[in-house]
């Protein structure tokens, strides 16, 4: 594989319960990985009438924190379920530049083997917040 590492964030299930979006306190404390992130060739699909299947190239900016090897380019999917998490994400974000808040998580793949990935933050609607100076400077504060 080239410089892209793929990232598939598929959910089997929506969450039945509508959670209560984390403080950005707890968004720093619970990434593995922060960072400004400009995401582009933004593509959806309507996968049926409750979810959509998002991919977009994402490249870091600028990493607030790393936890690990970040790297610079990589492709992004993940599923939407709007009628679900609608309130927070109901369709692909826009192309542009957002703060972005990464897990490290375990997986296995068909044949039980584990391996780690870099995945959006659970629940992913609440994994992006638009970029701004004020949004920076609160993160480069509470990062350290």
């Amino acid at each position: 594989m080239s410089k892209s590492l793929c990232i598939l964030l598929l959910s089997v299930f929506p969450v039945m319960a509508l959670p209560t979006p984390p403080s950005i306190e707890e968004l720093v404390k619970e990434s593995d990985f922060i960072a400004k992130s400009k995401i582009s060739n933004v593509k959806q699909n309507q996968l049926s009438t409750n979810t959509i299947s998002v991919s977009a190239e994402t490249e870091i900016l600028k990493a607030y924190k790393k936890n690990g090897k970040l790297p610079q380019k990589f492709n992004l999917a993940f599923i939407v379920f709007p009628e679900v998490l609608g309130k927070w994400l109901r369709a692909a974000p826009p192309e542009g530049e957002y703060i972005i808040f990464y897990i490290r998580k375990k997986v296995k793949d068909s044949s039980g083997k584990e391996s780690e990935i870099i995945s959006l933050y659970e629940p992913h609607p609440f994994a992006f917040r638009e970029w701004s100076r004020e949004l920076e400077d609160k993160l480069v504060i509470l990062s350290k």
